[in-house]
């Protein structure tokens, strides 16, 4: 997909993310400045962190990974990251990660560029790492601001789905925010690339979340898709061998 036509295609109205058609979203492509080595801070199975200034503060861009599928494919995750931004960019509250908006990350050339999320560069790094630096913060006023975000969430009808350390930054007031909510806004991603996980850590089978951190019941969901799958994949075995 070339730079001028995923950028139309980013910026043509999504008639089916439920969010305030109203919520204006911001083209930052060209107001962002980076260093010379485009200073890569995260790598992620998707996309990549780079830490980048806008108007003299410093922001995160999130950079889809280019992974050399189909245009086709390509053009249908960029439609799920599409609904993240538009979702994203209708919360406002005090424990979410507020959205700046999108960038086109150039790839050295005219016609090649990445879709991307801007977000403020959180300096004070995950929940975790800030307890760690300062032991003696009050942890009930992060878990209580947690617990805030989340029930704004649910009030607009968003489940987090991969609620854990990694995805709770603290902010410079030392409040925490939540980010990469609305994986179940984005279940579909998995339909598209078509790919699995065995890490411990982390799952790309529906329902997504990490695994370390996902609600037992879900667990039982997923071996119960998978035996279905199991089940079905066997069938057709069966009908290939008598063909």
């Amino acid at each position: 997909m070339s730079n001028s036509t995923e950028r139309n295609f980013v910026q043509t109205t999504n008639n089916d993310a439920d969010v305030d058609a109203t919520t204006p979203v911001a083209d930052l492509t060209g107001r962002l400045e980076f260093s010379a080595d485009r200073h890569l801070v995260k790598l992620g199975p998707l996309a990549d962190i780079h830490l980048a200034s806008m108007d003299g503060h410093q922001v995160a861009v999130k950079v889809m990974r280019d992974i050399g599928i189909s245009e086709t494919k390509r053009r249908a995750l960029v439609q799920k990251m599409r609904t993240e931004m538009e979702i994203w960019s209708s919360l406002h509250h005090p424990n979410i990660l507020p959205f700046e908006g999108y960038y086109f990350y150039s790839m050295g050339s005219s016609t090649d560029s990445l879709f991307s999320l801007v977000s403020p560069w959180m300096s004070n790094g995950t929940a975790v790492q800030y307890i760690h630096q300062h032991p003696e913060i009050d942890r009930l006023h992060i878990m209580y601001g947690v617990a805030e975000g989340l029930m704004y969430l649910h009030q607009h009808n968003i489940i987090h789905a991969d609620l854990k350390e990694s995805n709770i930054f603290i902010n410079d007031q030392g409040c925490p925010v939540l980010a990469d909510f609305g994986l179940s806004r984005l279940a579909k991603i998995d339909e598209i690339l078509t790919f699995t996980t065995t890490s411990s850590t982390s799952t790309n089978a529906n329902p997504g979340g990490t695994v370390r951190f996902m609600a037992p019941e879900l667990s039982v969901l997923k071996d119960m898709a998978l035996n279905i799958a199991e089940q079905q994949m066997s069938g057709l075995l069966d009908v290939s061998c008598w063909k």
